[in-house]
């Protein structure tokens, strides 16, 4: 977040007012997911120019710090987990993974006459989290999926 100059999301918290309470914060965000009264807040929109299209904008939606902080740690989690049952021909939402790559592999697979069906299905992979016993984590997954990316708010200037 830092390096990319991230912004704070609809409690309007920067980068530097969270690292100045990190310790306090991140010892309450470990309570709060431990006891399960973790709740994401909701997200603030904003809209930024399209690449290449300055006078285009595109909606953006900001996640609040501490938010962003949760997710990282669930993507830590998540991820290895995952990504040692991904096809090696799988490119969705993958570290190190692109749509140019995905374009690149399709294409050669198309000229060697292979034909392409493409699933892709979040809740089978929720499915196979819970059925590894990890509810509380598949808990924090679903209520992101539900309150935190679904809920977004206008920017009031």
């Amino acid at each position: 977040m830092r390096a990319n100059g991230g912004s704070g999301g609809i409690d309007k918290v920067s980068i530097p007012v969270f690292q100045a309470a990190a310790e306090a914060e991140l010892e309450r965000l470990y309570e709060e997911l431990k006891q399960g009264t973790y709740r994401p807040m909701p997200v603030r929109r904003t809209h930024i120019p399209k690449k290449g299209k300055p006078k285009e904008k595109r909606p953006l939606d900001i996640p609040a710090i501490r938010d962003r902080v949760c997710q990282q740690a669930l993507k830590n989690r998540l991820e290895p987990i995952r990504e040692s049952l991904f096809s090696e021909c799988s490119f969705g939402y993958r570290s190190g993974r692109s749509t140019h790559q995905a374009l690149r592999k399709i294409y050669r697979e198309l000229m060697d006459g292979c034909e392409w069906v493409v699933d892709a299905d979040l809740r089978e992979t929720l499915a196979d989290i819970e059925k590894q016993g990890d509810h509380r984590f598949l808990h924090e997954c679903r209520r992101f999926l539900k309150e935190g990316d679904y809920h977004p708010q206008p920017v009031r200037r």
